[in-house]
């Protein structure tokens, strides 16, 4: 099956594949510049289909091997998430994650609360770290009940 999406060039910013050096498996950068999600490891997945490339906006085309859903948490997740193995980090798109969740993102100077639009409770948190923001996969006790109490 052949997949047609257009994708902003700012998703592949080199950047990003510099920064693999430091870069754990289990990091998730979130961008606002990125218009899709990318994975790199294909057990964050709970579901998928194979595709076999996409087309960019320049015309060429990029190798991806799946996309599908990758739950975070019960009201956090990501669907139509791409998969290519030779990507080399786990980037989330902040304009597709409010369009598919009905969320917003509020921004503070070291870090990004995403809240639900309906109940304004958070159901995800980015810290800025080296300059790049990084998806905390499990909130500490402490950081839910600060920004609860905010919310």
């Amino acid at each position: 099956m052949v997949l047609l999406l257009l994708l902003h060039l700012q998703v592949f910013k080199p950047f990003f594949l510099s920064y693999s050096l430091n870069n754990s498996p289990h990091n998730w950068f979130v961008d606002f510049g990125s218009n899709e999600h990318i994975c790199s490891f294909l057990h964050y997945f709970s579901s998928y289909c194979c595709i076999n490339y996409v087309h960019l906006l320049n015309g060429t085309y990029v190798t991806i091997h799946h996309v599908g859903t990758v739950v975070f948490y019960p009201c956090f997740h990501n669907s139509n998430v791409l998969y290519s193995p030779h990507f080399n980090v786990n980037l989330i798109s902040v304009s597709k994650i409010c369009l598919i969740l009905n969320c917003f993102v509020h921004l503070f100077p070291d870090k990004y609360v995403i809240h639900d639009v309906n109940s304004h409770k958070m159901i995800g948190l980015v810290d800025h770290c080296d300059g790049l923001y990084k998806l905390r996969i499990q909130p500490s006790p402490h950081v839910m009940s600060f920004f609860s109490f905010y919310s």
